[in-house]
């Protein structure tokens, strides 16, 4: 098959690539002039410049084209929420138009698990909550910008579906894995690594390896159903966790002091006015989301996508700190 993928040179678009070369399909990687390529280099394929906010772009790369994987969306809101929302939500109306008047015989959008919602806060007597592909978006647009324009994009993809055109959903958690160079200084466990906290905030999420959502986007051309969603998800973990594993594999400290999660919210005007003076690792307006619980059952793509087991959770941290 002759197949495009946009967001090609991004962590999971140069392994998939690799990838389906390796199963001997013709890959065309379409990405910005100004993206970097060095990831594919070694790779025999076609390059394609252009911009997912381009109908006319995207039109033009789909000529031939058989599949589609639509990976290309900003994982932070560096650029401005406009920045967030056109690439996101239009970009990805936009290459469900370019597909459906292409002829394009199968479509994979790269959404995330964030598109669901989250389980709410538990109590010591409660066990999180663990969400499912059936579960709805359940947050305020301002207090996740990115899971709800990945929300909105899903409802742009239903529409094409509606119309014919054969989408397949997945919906990976928190990816971990070696070689994410893109992240290197702006992950979870580069962030934990290189800024050990004496402190932790309560809730948990589910990370997943990049080896097994590579080979869910794979498997996904064959076993995946129209109109389907599929979450990629490894194993869920507490937060307290996640830190005391990367604190024992880098001799830190483990955290000992819960933060609530009604200070950790107080706290993000006070973070955000001095930030550049407490170099703070991380953007504060991520503290709203303390408390919460990202659990997500990945029982349903294991099934259907015919996946092996999900890799443990140590062995995807351990591979992010190497």
């Amino acid at each position: 098959m002759r197949i495009l993928v946009t967001g090609a040179t991004g962590y999971i678009g140069r392994r998939l690539c690799r990838g389906l070369v390796g199963r001997d399909h013709e890959v065309i990687a379409f990405h910005r002039a100004s993206s970097s390529v060095k990831a594919l280099q070694g790779i025999p394929l076609e390059h394609r410049i252009g911009d997912v906010t381009s109908p006319e772009d995207l039109l033009q790369a789909m000529r031939g084209v058989d599949a589609v994987y639509h990976l290309a969306a900003p994982q932070s809101t560096q650029g401005g929420l406009g920045k967030l929302y056109a690439t996101i939500v239009e970009g990805t109306r936009y290459v469900m138009e370019a597909a459906l008047q292409a002829g394009v015989q199968r479509v994979i959008y790269t959404s995330a698990a964030a598109a669901m919602g989250v389980g709410g806060r538990v109590t010591n007597q409660q066990q999180p909550e663990v969400l499912d592909e059936n579960h709805v978006w359940n947050l305020s647009p301002e207090r996740w910008p990115f899971g709800y324009a990945k929300y909105l994009a899903e409802l742009e993809v239903q529409k094409v579906v509606a119309l014919g055109l054969p989408v397949i959903i997945l919906n990976p958690t928190y990816i971990l894995g070696p070689d994410d160079h893109e992240r290197r200084n702006r992950s979870a466990i580069a962030l934990l690594a290189n800024h050990p906290m004496p402190f932790y905030f309560s809730g948990g999420l589910n990370i997943v390896h990049i080896s097994d959502v590579v080979r869910a986007h794979m498997l996904a051309l064959s076993f995946g159903e129209i109109g389907e969603r599929y979450l990629l998800a490894g194993k869920n973990v507490q937060l307290r966790y996640l830190q005391e594993v990367v604190a024992n594999k880098t001799n830190q400290d483990p955290p000992r002091f819960l933060v609530p999660p009604g200070l950790a919210v107080a706290s993000i005007p006070f973070l955000q006015m001095g930030r550049s003076l407490l170099n703070f690792p991380f953007d504060p307006e991520l503290l709203r989301l303390t408390g919460l619980w990202f659990y997500y059952s990945g029982a349903k793509s294991l099934k259907e996508l015919k996946l092996p087991p999900y890799r443990d959770a140590e062995v995807m941290i351990n591979d992010s700190l190497q």
